[in-house]
């Protein structure tokens, strides 16, 4: 079923029901013990120690050197301008 299918009294019923459905769960979690919490988690700032971004610095330049070592050396297609 689709929201932009339901009429307004319909979406007015439903939104009393949620909203009756939010008190009661409050209600249980203070019964039960637990905290009021809002459906959305609070996100958490990770970070990486510094012992673990040099690691990975490390791994990335020995990556790139190994690239650029199979590589062979291009030659330029325009010989380099003089100077006078």
């Amino acid at each position: 079923m689709n929201l932009f299918d339901l009429t307004p009294q319909q979406l007015k019923r439903a939104a009393s029901i949620k909203e009756r459905i939010d008190g009661l769960n409050k209600q249980l979690r203070g019964i039960l013990g637990g905290q009021p919490t809002s459906r959305a988690a609070p996100t958490r700032n990770r970070t990486m120690s510094a012992s673990v971004k040099k690691k990975i610095a490390a791994t990335q330049r020995a990556r790139w050197a190994k690239v650029r070592s199979s590589k062979p050396a291009t030659v330029s297609a325009r010989p380099a301008a003089k100077r006078p």
